[in-house]
């Protein structure tokens, strides 16, 4: 894949069993809330004689607008994206970065407090609450390093796509929705605990995770809800919680799977805009986390924790929440980091949970991740 393609490209899809690009798709107007669009997005599918596929993005508000094209994908392979850009190009000036925080420790610490007295009172089981960092760099952000990198996690797929003068880009570990025939699965991650440097230290944050009431009490109201939600679109079964490892956290993490009625005829976008946003991302009860959302965060989250994917005209098709990912421009970037508050936590922590979230896509971008 050269810089020019993923520079012309709408969307890009970094699954290595399914990896593909959308280069002058048609788009779906943003001038309607999102499931208004995937209807228009269904119908212009509809009408194509080809292999072509609905892609985008939703974003966390329902409803908001989010970003949708109709197009016919691209193969290619990220991962040789990933080889042949891990160090800089000959001549290439080496990247500094400023980084500042838009959301300052002390008020997201308030927000956790206030959070937890809801928690106390009744008011809130569990609520997701964010942060926003910006890095900014003296020389432009080479987009395919950048996507190369992402692409050498393992544990997460990496995505990008166009939003207007911005891309949006990232790697996600969390599945909502995957579609195959009759099957939807989802595999929702709560609960974590951060990698050690030795051995014997990451054997007992192991340990202590998967005995930790809180955390798994936080897993469990996530699983839970998604499961209550396919219920009635077949029969359900949850296999969880397990880990999952990555670079620099452990996650709790469930497979939800639902066995499809005969009946049942909803395709996976359709599923996607049915569990979103899950209480992995938001809260519960849901409308009550997400009012509390909107009065103590102070940016729109956008396209963070909204999902990302792909649907062919089967129905069949993939979704992934928004995690580890940032809205790039020429030179600079914004990412946005969360973490779950339930009744236990401490404020502190939870700061410090959302610092460690956000080292992958510092790393990525070869920038500082002390903050």
């Amino acid at each position: 894949m050269t810089t020019s393609l993923l520079h012309r490209a709408d969307f890009v899809w970094g699954d290595p069993a399914h990896s593909f690009c959308l280069v002058d798709a048609e788009q779906i107007s943003r001038d309607r809330p999102f499931r208004q669009q995937a209807e228009a997005a269904r119908r212009r599918l509809a009408f194509r004689d080809d292999d072509a596929v609905i892609a985008g993005a939703a974003p966390f508000d329902p409803d908001s607008a989010g970003v949708l094209w109709v197009g016919t994908p691209r193969p290619f392979t990220v991962v040789r994206a990933a080889a042949a850009n891990r160090s800089p190009k000959a001549g290439q000036v080496e990247q500094r970065w400023e980084t500042r925080a838009l959301t300052p420790e002390a008020d997201f610490i308030a927000s956790v407090g206030k959070a937890l007295r809801q928690i106390q009172l009744g008011v809130l089981d569990k609520v997701v609450l964010s942060r926003a960092v910006e890095v900014v760099g003296q020389v432009d952000i080479d987009l395919d390093r950048l996507l190369g990198r992402l692409a050498e996690d393992s544990s997460a797929l990496s995505f990008a796509f166009r939003d207007g003068d911005r891309r949006f880009m990232g790697a996600s570990p969390e599945v909502l929705v995957s579609k195959r025939g009759s099957v939807v699965e989802s595999g929702p991650l709560a609960g974590s605990a951060a990698r050690r440097g030795d051995v014997r230290d990451d054997i007992n944050a192991v340990q202590a995770l998967l005995n930790s009431p809180k955390d798994l009490a936080e897993h469990a109201f996530v699983a839970e809800g998604i499961s209550d939600r396919l219920r009635q679109a077949g029969k359900v079964a949850i296999d969880g919680p397990h880990l999952l490892e990555t670079a620099f956290i452990w996650h709790l993490k469930s497979t939800v799977r639902a066995d499809l009625d005969p009946s049942e005829s909803r395709d996976s976008l359709a599923f996607a805009e049915l569990l979103h946003p899950t209480a992995a991302v938001c809260g519960l009860p849901g409308e009550t986390a997400r009012q509390f959302i909107r009065e103590v965060e102070a940016r729109d989250r956008g396209f963070y924790t909204g999902y990302v994917g792909w649907q062919n005209k089967r129905g069949d098709g993939d979704w992934r929440i928004i995690l580890r990912a940032a809205n790039v421009y020429a030179r600079s970037a914004i990412l946005d980091v969360g973490a779950g508050v339930v009744r236990g936590s401490e404020p502190a922590s939870e700061y410090a949970e959302t610092a460690l979230k956000l080292r992958p896509m510092l790393q990525a971008l070869g920038a500082s991740a002390d903050i």
